[in-house]
Parts: C-alpha cells; structure tokens; sequence
C-alpha cells in the first residue's frame, strides 16, 4: 500500500541507527580504496595473509594506561565452566578440571594482571574490555555479559577471531564503566595446550603462550612451582584477525565485491550475523 504523503514514518532504533551509520561509513570507506585497489592487488601476499589470517607476534604487555595486554584474558568474575560447575575465574585452582572442547582438563596456572591508570591520565584505548552482551552470539550465548581482552579470541565457525573485531557498538561493545575505574585487572587461564574453554557458556580460547616474556604480576609464584620455561603452544585452530591497515582494506574490497561473490572472511561473515541479530532483537 502507498504511504500517504501526510503519513509519518516509524521511528527508526537507536540500534538500527547505529547499524546503517556503520553501513554509510564503510560505503565512503569503500570509495576511497576503490581508487587503490589496483596497488593493493599488485601486493605480493601470502594467501593466508589475503584472507585475514595472520599469525600472533610475541605479546608487548605494558602495565599501565598507555597500552593493554595483548594476550587472550578474562575480566574478573568470568564464570569458567568446570567439572565441579561454574567458577569466576581468579577462583580457579590449579588442577581443577575446566570443560573444553577436548573434553575436561586440568588447570596449571591462572595468570593475573592489574593496569593501573594514573589519577592525571586516561586509559589507552587498548586497555578497554570488550563486553559481550547476553545472547549476543545466539539464544543461549553468552549466558551472561562476558567481558574479556581485546585480543581474547572466540571461536567461531571453526576460526578464533579476537573480540574486538566483533564490536558493532550495540551487543558487542567497549566496556565505557572501565573508564571510570583506576584498575583494570585480567586473568588467563593457561592449560598444558591452547584449547578452547567456556566462559559464560561462550566457546573462548585459553591461554596461548607464543614465546617472549610473560607479563603477569604472579610470573614469580609461576616460576617457583615451574621454573623459567614455558613451551610454545600450537593454535587451537585458525586464528583470523586483521593486522594493519592493508589488511583492513583487503576485507572491506572483499566485502564490496560480496554484492556479487560471496568473498566475505570469517570476521565479516560472523560480524555481519551477529551485527544483524543485534538489530533485529531491538527492532
């Protein structure tokens, strides 16, 4: 039927709004490297590197507002799922038995790390949690609002894929309380292996230790019970996350080109469906 002209439209959610004003961003973004799109063809890449796929370089902690942990952490009072129930994580003792997807292992050692922001200073914007609402992923994930480091990553479709890749400002978001606060402290949970674990009912890798130093504030009480050494650890599984801005402009040609292919990466595929029934549960 025809809408009349003195007809007024329904107000548009502010969820929705969010969305279309991601959508009219990426298409300027697009025009803008439609121009370069022909030098960054000619980049020679390696494949996995085109898709989105990158591996993870030694971890640079700092321990303080001017930059965030880049390991895979859990904010405190994350429920980890074990075989004796739910646990916040800073509770978990060594040996206890966490559920993951390889079924019940024992814990060795739960890593923790406090950021501290000095009263004159505002934090990095790296150090900010990212907040997974309830039911953000699906009906029943997460189970409750999980908060984790940006560059914890959840398993997707069979790929890890850190959460801040995944913000779309309305169920996945930037967790604005931590501004306010003067601390800010994760934990990781660090198994024999990289496995995936689950926190708040959410599939989230555990820690993967990649080579370097460790940055925990109880790295000492670590090294009294294990000593100096720490194995470096195989990905779980593919880990798929942007690494500079030519790779950002890759995913978003990608993207541009799914109007006709789907040539969409893992990120876009699962940001786009998580993004969507973000808008639809506040339609």
């Amino acid at each position: 039927m025809a809408r009349k002209s003195g007809d007024r439209r329904p107000p548009i959610s502010p969820a929705r709004r969010h969305f279309m004003a991601i959508v009219a961003a990426g298409t300027g973004r697009l025009s803008t490297i439609a121009i370069s799109s022909s030098l960054l063809a000619g980049l020679k890449v390696k494949d996995a590197n085109a898709l989105g796929i990158f591996p993870r370089g030694n971890p640079k902690d700092r321990g303080d507002s001017r930059g965030g942990p880049n390991h895979n952490c859990f904010g405190r009072g994350t429920l980890i799922r074990t075989a004796d129930g739910e646990t916040p994580v800073e509770d978990l003792p060594i040996g206890a038995l966490v559920i993951t997807t390889n079924g019940a292992l024992p814990v060795k050692w739960v890593g923790r790390k406090t950021i501290r922001r000095n009263a004159s200073a505002s934090w990095h914007p790296s150090v900010m949690p990212v907040r997974v609402s309830r039911s953000a992923i699906d009906d029943q994930t997460p189970q409750r609002d999980l908060y984790l480091s940006q560059e914890h990553s959840l398993l997707i479709d069979s790929v890890l894929i850190p959460a801040k890749h995944l913000v779309n400002g309305s169920s996945i978001t930037f967790d604005d309380d931590a501004m306010m606060s003067e601390t800010i402290e994760y934990f990781c949970v660090d198994l024999d292996t990289h496995e995936v674990i689950f926190a708040e009912g959410t599939a989230a890798e555990s820690f993967q230790y990649r080579g370097g130093p460790i940055a925990w504030d109880n790295i000492g009480d670590y090294q009294d019970l294990y000593g100096s050494e720490h194995k470096v650890m195989p990905a779980f599984a593919p880990l798929c996350r942007y690494s500079g801005g030519r790779a950002e402009a890759r995913g978003l040609l990608r993207l541009a080109a799914s109007r006709f292919v789907d040539m969409r990466d893992p990120i876009q595929i699962a940001y786009g469906r998580i993004a969507a029934r973000a808008m639809a549960i506040a339609a």
